[in-house]
């Protein structure tokens, strides 16, 4: 539940907003990002975790929140980002201690540099090239670039 009611409320309503008050895509995911992690900090005051804790805790909700508000915006879908926040939720932060103790370290680190660079680097090719996927309202795509060229 949690999952689907996050998502429409930082996605499918707070990004059309957003994009309605006129704010670019990257500047709608940039505020939609914040607010999601900023929604997290209540683990201070309810679960009295310490401020270290929560300050990783709003990093990498805020970082999670501009993946999937990307998402919803790229697709104009809500489902993307439901799956990907089900999908996080279930596996939960990488544990970079095991990551450091695991008997191949070597390969198993090199694994989490090849995933990240190569995530990194698929959103950046399609954020600039902005290929004619989804037709989504929410943003702006190139024409001649994608499916419909082929």
């Amino acid at each position: 539940v949690g999952p689907i009611a996050e998502e429409w409320v930082f996605r499918a309503c707070m990004c059309p907003l957003l994009f309605a008050a006129g704010l670019p895509d990257g500047a709608n995911v940039a505020v939609a990002s914040v607010i999601f992690g900023a929604a997290h900090l209540h683990h201070r005051f309810d679960a009295r975790e310490r401020w270290a804790a929560v300050l990783v805790q709003f990093t990498y909700t805020s970082l999670f929140g501009a993946y999937s508000a990307y998402l919803f915006l790229r697709t104009g879908l809500v489902y993307g980002p439901i799956a990907a926040h089900v999908f996080c939720n279930y596996m939960g932060l990488p544990s970079f201690y095991d990551m450091v103790e695991h008997r191949r370290r070597h390969v198993v680190t090199g694994a989490y540099i090849i995933g990240i660079v190569g995530f990194v680097l698929s959103v950046a090719v399609d954020t600039s090239f902005r290929p004619a996927i989804f037709a989504s309202i929410f943003w702006p795509e190139q024409a001649g670039c994608g499916v419909d060229a082929i």
